[in-house]
């Protein structure tokens, strides 16, 4: 073989090891893009904390998925996450939630979380409320389900039969606890969870307590969210109870000053007046006989059961302890009962609380 061959020989033999050796790193290097866009870290959090939450609400497309990961600021590279969501198909497969994203997850796992449209629950904490729109509210900031959506429902006398409750005692079911819901809970399906909570917390034994003091369980939940705005000693809250109930024994009107405040929406009132009293409102029961139509704020487990075991006294009046504040001063009749008002009131006018 000539010279001339054999360096044309080698020349190609070099020039086919180099592509080869092009092919490989150019295929090395996609292999490692594409291990790169799948399994590398793609997630951060809010500083000194392990999650965050990306909430995809209902009817969401893709491109809405798009830009709430991009406004939700816990993911790098919104392309990278795009082009992997495709790879697997996300776009034709949107499951709406509340997803918890975990510090330095990868696409893959990120990606497979929201394909499997497997949400976070929702910790909703029911504490005290005193009107159907702020309950409405707070739960309406805290799930998907609209606030207006929930405060109608609580309004529709219709809605309200399968619940066995009305528009004016409706916030009796709403027994404050923490409960899970998940974030796109429907009306219904909140409902009746909400109700279920309810029976099972008026056990046979509650009943039957509700029963031997001549009331009702809605009834017992009414009273005692006069009694939950009355105090927050819970070693008060049984003898607060029994005035009331000895003034329902009695048929004597309740003239519970936190109705006056219901009535009025003026809970800022500190000092209540005649004129306060005088309000038209079936739920001043200066003006009614008997309990308001339903309860003018949502009553903790204590105070119901400040209800049900309330102490056996013979009191009918109370008013607040001028020396001890917090406390009240009991009374049995009601010339007692005027002088333990006069220090009271006296003590008002000396802080000069008008209202």
């Amino acid at each position: 073989m000539s010279a001339t061959k054999k360096n044309s020989k080698g020349k190609w033999t070099k020039i086919i090891i180099a592509f080869t050796v092009i092919l490989l790193i150019s295929g090395a290097l996609l292999a490692y893009e594409f291990y790169q866009r799948f399994t590398a870290p793609n997630t951060q959090v809010p500083e000194d904390e392990q999650e965050g939450y990306l909430y995809i609400p209902t009817g969401s497309d893709f491109n809405a998925l798009i830009s709430i990961v991009e406004k939700s600021k816990l993911i790098k590279s919104t392309e990278t996450f795009r082009w992997v969501a495709i790879q697997m198909k996300l776009n034709q497969h949107i499951h709406p939630g509340r997803y918890k994203v975990e510090k330095d997850m990868t696409n893959l796992q990120l990606v497979r979380l929201l394909h499997s449209g497997k949400q976070t629950p929702v910790k909703l904490v029911l504490k005290k409320f005193r009107t159907k729109e702020q309950l409405a509210a707070f739960v309406g900031s805290k799930l998907e389900l609209d606030s207006s959506v929930l405060a109608r429902a609580l309004n529709d006398d219709i809605y309200l039969q399968k619940f066995d409750v009305n528009p004016d005692n409706s916030m009796v079911l709403f027994l404050p606890n923490t409960h899970e819901f998940y974030w796109t809970i429907t009306l219904d399906k909140f409902m009746e969870r909400i109700k279920s909570y309810f029976d099972e917390f008026w056990t046979e034994t509650r009943k039957d307590k509700a029963k031997l003091i001549g009331l009702t369980p809605i009834e017992v939940s009414i009273l005692a969210s006069i009694v939950e705005e009355e105090t927050n000693s819970n070693e008060e809250k049984p003898l607060i109870a029994s005035v009331y109930l000895n003034r329902l024994k009695k048929d004597m009107p309740l003239q519970a000053d936190p109705t006056v405040k219901y009535a009025l929406h003026r809970f800022d009132l500190r000092r209540i007046l005649s004129i306060h009293t005088k309000t038209k409102s079936p739920f001043n029961t200066y003006q009614n006989k008997g309990l308001p139509p339903g309860p003018i704020c949502t009553p903790s487990e204590a105070s119901i059961n400040a209800v049900l075991n309330s102490v056996d006294t013979k009191f009918l009046y109370f008013c607040a302890n001028p020396e001890k504040p917090g406390t009240h001063i009991f009374a049995v009749n009601y010339g007692e009962h005027l002088r333990n008002a006069a220090r009271y009131q006296k003590s008002l006018n000396q802080r000069n609380i008008t209202e």
